[in-house]
């Protein structure tokens, strides 16, 4: 996507192996809200696209201003990434092998204090002394810091006829990081079959599987050590030893009373035995019926499933944390279900001079999301990790959970074209929320967008412009997108516990733990956007300049509350934030 189109920025926050990619379209604009693009990965909405295998990827489609994006919804105010799969195709089967291997490496070394030099440096401190003579024993850097390798593979069976096309494909990534405990393993499979049952009659499902396992690579540390793994390859000096040579399997830990220390290794050995486990079911079919040449229909239903498990442990022994612990593990849970059910009807009409697209159709999204959480302590020993072995459980820190959320959605959109040189699309589209109370529950987002072809008009011929220019467009455009990732902020709830005692019996204690806000209501982004696209040497050398004004407004994020209150803040809409660009991209082909 970098570089691929102007007002688009592509970020790696972490160099942790399978971190997911920061991607903003014509930058940030909610405070609480999400700022990430929706993407739509062959017709389906999805929050991320984790599960996707670069090689599976035949097309990608990126919506900037709202006009274009609001047809997709609530979740489009930041920009809409489309993706197309590849399919199968005609023709003669085409089996494809993908392999890569890479090594990564820390590039420049960094140099931290010798032991003399650190014992120089506390002795200027003051709060510390340290005996002469420390020899440098440890490399930090070198200890802490490996070579990373990134092993890729991925087959692909496609083929297909006039009735039935197909799509095959399994791949294997795994990913070993520069700090020697971090890694990401995921195994992905995809199907796509289209099957054109009846002259009127086309039937299609897309399924992809994928299941991944990751460990970050550190924890991080509190005061002094607050940046784990990273500041103690420089916060440790070269005097200390790894393993403490009194308790041999335990990490060295007297640093002459310089407090807050813990060796890179050691911080490391804090989350050897972490790890994140997904997989995640993406399964879509669709009927396209042709009721007429002119008017087709298409119902599409969707299963969006993912189960996650996230697991600690930390052994009591190794650590000085471990140690004051006891041990410690524990096990995260939750499965998120998303279904969506959508029924569009298309009419496409030409007649003489004039095209005319008339789309109309509605959308139904349920989201259904538990989890469970338990957490022990008081291990004997690292042989076995799982938390029927830990000989005390925080009960005060076991529980389960559940939420659900729902939006129905209705949509129209007219296209009409006089001579392919004069344009012009509208699109309405109704959201309804479970998120926002019922009086505010639906929100309405218009947008309009003009366009004018002047290469097909008489004047540029007899100015020979058709010679120099293959591609004349101006373009003016208007929408309104919603935006409700606010989570159910909306109601009040109550939580359990501050027990107490009467008699000789404990009762549970209910509290507040959310105030509702009734009038919590829709953000709202409207975008104003003009474009030129000039297109040369019969679209080999294109230009497209745009400008763009962009208001977001009743701004999803949180306000404080008296302080009488049980909670210090609830839900609101306080504001709203403005921005604006011009973007430029130059796009060449310099090949067939």
């Amino acid at each position: 996507i970098q570089g691929k189109a102007a007002g688009i920025s592509v970020i790696q926050p972490s160099g942790t192996p399978g971190g997911e990619m920061s991607i903003r379209v014509r930058g940030t604009t909610s405070m609480n809200g999400s700022n990430d693009p929706l993407y739509v990965v062959d017709g389906v909405p999805v929050d991320n696209i984790k599960f996707l295998s670069p090689n599976d990827i035949e097309s990608m489609q990126i919506l900037k201003d709202a006009s274009s994006a609001s047809i997709y919804g609530s979740r489009a105010a930041n920009g809409v990434i489309l993706i197309t799969t590849k399919a199968g195709a005609t023709g003669k089967a085409k089996v494809s092998l993908t392999a890569q291997f890479g090594l990564n490496k820390v590039a420049d070394k960094v140099e931290s204090l010798n032991a003399a030099q650190y014992k120089e440096l506390q002795d200027e401190i003051g709060l510390v002394s340290l005996p002469d003579g420390l020899p440098d024993r440890t490399d930090w850097f070198d200890e802490t810091y490996k070579t990373g390798k990134m092993q890729n593979y991925q087959v692909a069976v496609s083929n297909g006829n006039e009735k039935m096309k197909y799509y095959l494909s399994a791949g294997y990534l795994d990913e070993k990081g520069i700090l020697d405990i971090s890694y990401y393993k995921r195994y992905n499979f995809r199907v796509n079959l289209e099957n054109q049952i009846r002259s009127w009659l086309t039937v299609s499902a897309n399924i992809s599987y994928s299941d991944y396992t990751s460990n970050g690579g550190g924890a991080m540390g509190t005061g002094a050590n607050r940046g784990g793994v990273v500041l103690a390859v420089i916060n440790t000096p070269t005097y200390a030893p790894i393993w403490d040579a009194l308790n041999p399997n335990q990490y060295y830990n007297n640093f002459y009373g310089v407090g807050n220390i813990t060796n890179p290794l050691e911080n490391m050995a804090r989350a050897k035995n972490n790890k994140d486990k997904e997989n995640r079911l993406l399964a879509s079919g669709n009927v396209l019926l042709t009721l007429l040449p002119e008017l087709k229909f298409k119902s599409t239903l969707t299963l969006d499933r993912r189960n996650a498990v996230n697991t600690t442990f930390l052994d009591p022994i190794s650590t000085a944390w471990g140690r004051n612990q006891y041990g410690e593990a524990s096990d995260n849970r939750n499965m998120n279900t998303v279904l969506t059910f959508d029924n569009v009807f298309t009419y496409n009409k030409n007649f003489k001079r004039h095209g005319l697209e008339v789309m109309a159709g509605s959308s139904w999204t349920d989201s259904d999301y538990s989890n469970s959480w338990i957490n022990g302590s008081h291990y004997r020993n690292d042989l076995i990790q799982t938390l029927n072995a830990a000989n005390k459980i925080a009960w005060d820190n076991t529980g389960t959970g559940a939420s659900q959320w729902g939006i129905m959605s209705f949509f129209g959109r007219v296209a009409y074209n006089f001579d392919s040189k004069y344009l012009l699309t509208a699109n309405l589209r109704a959201d309804g929320s479970s998120k926002f109370p019922k009086n505010n529950r639906w929100g309405y987002f218009p947008s309009v967008a003009l366009g004018w072809r002047f290469t097909e008009e008489n004047f540029a011929r007899s100015l020979n412009l058709d010679k120099v220019l293959s591609n004349g467009k101006l373009r003016l455009s208007y929408g309104q997108t919603g935006n409700s990732n606010i989570g159910d902020k909306s109601v009040t709830y109550y939580g359990t516990g501050y027990n107490k005692v009467f008699g000789n019996k404990e009762y549970t204690g209910v509290y507040v733990s959310q105030i509702g806000n009734p009038d919590l209501k829709w953000e709202t982004t409207t975008e104003w956007n003009v474009g030129l696209d000039l297109g040369f040497l019969n679209n080999r050398f294109n230009v497209t300049a745009e400008y763009f004004h962009k208001v977001v407004s009743d701004l999803l994020s949180s306000r404080s509350v008296l302080s009488y209150n049980e909670v210090g803040s609830i839900a609101a809409n306080i504001g709203k934030t403005q921005s604006q660009g011009f973007e430029l991209t130059v796009n060449t082909k310099n090949f067939d």
